[in-house]
């Protein structure tokens, strides 16, 4: 049963030299969304840039508990638009952690000079966050 008591919710960037001594629990929440990422994305790199600092893995704690992982990255187009590009996401209990996460890595955008935020997700996200316009779709062929 999910609660929707989000006020004890703790979102916050970790440190990349934190990664490799947590990623152990942090894969546990990234490898569904790795997985369903049809090969475009892979734990090892995930890892690496994380604790690279190259990527950004941001967590959610509930009390003691870890709910949630987030790994975003920075593009920044050859026309100098930054972009807060949010790659992966997983984890239990999404209504404690979806909109106070979403609320921060805006934040985030804002102190990082960005001039959007996006979000790879599977379809039903766009109902879970209205504010997002859906801007393309992506298709593809597999024989």
């Amino acid at each position: 049963m999910e609660n929707n008591d989000a006020g004890d919710v703790k979102i916050f960037q970790l440190p990349p030299e934190t990664i490799e001594t947590l990623w152990p629990s942090l894969r546990m929440k990234l490898n569904p969304a790795i997985e369903r990422s049809r090969g475009l994305i892979n734990e090892a790199n995930t890892r690496d840039k994380c604790a690279a600092g190259m990527w950004q893995c941001w967590v959610a704690y509930h009390g003691t508990t870890l709910k949630a992982a987030v790994v975003t990255r920075i593009i920044t187009a050859p026309s100098g638009r930054r972009v807060l590009d949010a790659i992966l996401a997983g984890g239990d209990d999404r209504r404690l952690w979806q909109r106070p996460i979403v609320e921060r890595l805006k934040g985030f955008m804002v102190e990082e000079g960005c001039q959007a935020f996006q979000l790879l997700g599977r379809k039903g996200w766009e109902r879970v966050y209205p504010e997002f316009k859906v801007e393309q779709i992506v298709m593809e062929y597999r024989p």
